[in-house]
């Protein structure tokens, strides 16, 4: 599979407002209602989660970077992929298990099927994204 410029751009830029909506999600660890609206697994303790919806803020901020830095490009798409891989294959395993809480119904696991299959496009998209090398050209500065 080969990846252009503009579509390895696109990819980890649509990846970032993804990874920014989702880490506002977990900011808002402590809101219950938020949580049963969804009809999600609230994160117990609320901490964890929120720290974690810190780290997906910024990460988010890095592959939207990353989506203008050719250098920086490829090894942020397969830490990405790596990262999406992993929690789509976290939260499979939580399905398929039927370990999740009672309160979790059909709008909740409706959603996280959704995050599954998008996790997963993602992650095979941006291992193309990583097996691709910047040419010359696309190293100068964009304004």
């Amino acid at each position: 599979m080969t990846v252009t410029a503009t579509q390895a751009r696109q990819v980890l830029m649509a990846n970032a407002v993804l990874d920014f909506l989702a880490g506002l999600l977990l900011l808002a660890g402590t809101w219950d209602g938020l949580w049963d609206a969804l009809d999600l697994p609230q994160g117990k303790p609320a901490l964890f989660v929120q720290v974690g919806g810190a780290a997906l803020v910024g990460w988010a901020y890095l592959l939207w970077r990353a989506a203008d830095a050719p250098p920086l490009r490829a090894s942020v798409a397969l830490a990405a992929a790596v990262a999406d891989g992993l929690a789509a294959l976290v939260v499979l395993i939580w399905l398929v298990a039927g370990e999740l809480p009672d309160y979790v119904d059909t709008l909740g696991t409706i959603l996280l099927i959704a995050l599954v299959l998008v996790l997963g496009v993602f992650a095979v998209l941006k291992a193309g994204i990583a097996r691709e090398r910047p040419e010359p050209e696309e190293f100068k500065h964009r304004d």
